[in-house]
């Protein structure tokens, strides 16, 4: 309450003190503040902040105006379908607990006249809406809670290759915090976790196994660990920031059907993972081209079969530029054995992204 206080006091001597010219750029400047604090609190995945963040933001656009810029097309998109699809809890990347672009990429021999082949790699998420979590007591300072569903796919029109996947998951995922109280987001330190029944089969279900699947990571913004560091400025973005995320988790299951006959290990009961995750943003390379986004990231995943003994490693990464906060391509090389197959794949690919 006091911080809402201050901010009010503030902006109403911003408005009240200052000529016109000057009371707009003073405005530009706290509207700016608070872009960069909502920024930070989505990273830190503090939705109690981001909430009260945005209503004071949208409290001083109301009183300065918000900044005259012509949306163009694919913005004015994703004001309108995008945003329905967002305050219905609904999410689009191309993996879980990471902030890559899902892909979709189509393809065409010319020469040998054959049809076209789309590919697609994607996240589909579903989280409870923040009022039945709030009514569930499931925000706290410390800790939160979130129910939501999804469908993960790996897939190609062509036909049904050894590297075709799809994943259906219902998750419980939560939060702690240790520290929340701390005022020095460098000294903060918390963990990640998700709870999930899955059903993970090839693209025809000739193979299906289904299971429980547990997964939990460390959040340490003094180590970049979960966190972009630096962190943005009032005015300005850092010219380059960098994230990683280890997240460790267990797979336990059965096969329901292994008609494809999938590699040696396939049908433990047990499977290990270790993930690792890192981005790096090119603000300066953005800013320059008036871009959203141009950035590096490469995604390694170990895959421990405990039955078998055998281990397989799965490697993508690339290159994401994003023209709006929603629309982009990208360039991505992906080496090894993914899940459920564990079959050799070695590929490069230009796709067209979408994120929300």
């Amino acid at each position: 309450m006091k911080a809402k206080t201050a901010f009010s006091m503030l902006t109403a001597l911003v408005l009240t003190i200052c000529p016109p010219a000057q009371a707009a750029e003073q405005g530009e400047k706290l509207r700016r503040d608070l872009m960069a604090k909502i920024h930070k609190a989505v990273d830190d995945r503090d939705e109690v902040a981001e909430k009260n963040l945005k209503a004071a933001l949208a409290k001083l656009e109301a009183s300065i105006g918000k900044p005259r810029k012509k949306p163009d097309k694919l913005s004015k998109v994703g004001e309108t379908h995008i945003k329905r699809l967002i305050d219905g809890g609904f999410h689009l990347q191309q993996t879980p607990n990471q902030d890559n672009p899902a892909k979709f990429a189509f393809s065409r021999d010319l020469q040998a006249g054959t049809k076209t082949v789309y590919t697609a790699d994607f996240f589909l998420s579903w989280t409870m809406p923040d009022s039945l979590a709030d009514k569930w007591k499931w925000r706290q300072d410390a800790w939160d809670l979130n129910l939501g569903a999804s469908v993960q796919g790996k897939l190609t029109s062509e036909k049904a290759t050894d590297v075709d996947a799809w994943r259906f998951r219902t998750t419980l995922s939560g939060r702690y915090t240790f520290n929340p109280t701390s005022q020095d987001l460098n000294k903060m330190f918390g963990l990640v976790w998700d709870l999930s029944a899955k059903d993970e089969a090839n693209r025809d279900f000739k193979y299906n196994r289904v299971g429980a699947e547990f997964t939990v990571a460390t959040v340490a913004p003094a180590l970049a660990m979960g966190i972009y560091k630096p962190s943005p400025g009032q005015d300005h973005l850092p010219p380059i920031q960098f994230r990683w995320q280890p997240t460790l988790g267990l797979d336990a299951g059965a096969t329901t059907n292994n008609s494809a006959r999938l590699a040696n290990g396939s049908n433990d009961t047990l499977w290990l993972t270790a993930h690792g995750l890192a981005k790096i943003r090119l603000n300066f390379i953005s800013q320059a081209l008036k871009l959203e986004e141009v950035s590096l990231y490469a995604d390694d995943k170990i895959t421990y079969l405990s039955d078998a003994g055998t281990a397989h490693n799965y490697l993508k990464t690339g290159l994401n530029i994003m023209f709006s906060k929603n629309f982009g391509i990208s360039l991505d090389y992906s080496l090894g054995e993914d899940s459920p197959q564990f079959k050799k794949e070695e590929s490069f690919n230009g796709a067209f992204t979408i994120q929300f």
